[in-house]
């Protein structure tokens, strides 16, 4: 499984080339959020449901959680789905993503 950490994410954002989804509970989602990022809660992934959010084939699809660990299950969840080769974890999560800096949403 490839990781990312958030510097690379953030490089993924400038350059407009990343899908990022964020697998939190939607009260986690709504109290914070990186920007761009997709809500679709652990609970619901389902391969179709990440064939309608992967519009573009060409970018990097990023899972984001709290701290890494839904965001991995998400990804072994879906290993038979269509372009899960191009699936990343975030490392750290947002978690990491907030101790860099980097801003959020609320």
């Amino acid at each position: 499984m490839k990781r990312i950490n958030v510097t690379q994410l953030k490089e993924l954002q400038e350059n407009n080339n990343v899908i990022l989804i964020d697998v939190r509970e939607k009260s986690e989602f709504e109290e914070m959020r990186i920007e761009g990022s997709i809500f679709l809660p652990l609970s619901e992934i389902t391969s179709e449901k990440l064939t309608e959010i992967i519009t573009d084939t060409n970018k990097e699809i990023v899972f984001q959680c709290a701290g890494g660990v839904r965001s991995e299950t998400a990804i072994k969840k879906c290993l038979d789905c269509e372009n899960s080769s191009s699936f990343s974890n975030l490392e750290g999560g947002i978690s990491a993503w907030v101790n860099s800096g980097y801003p959020i949403e609320s």
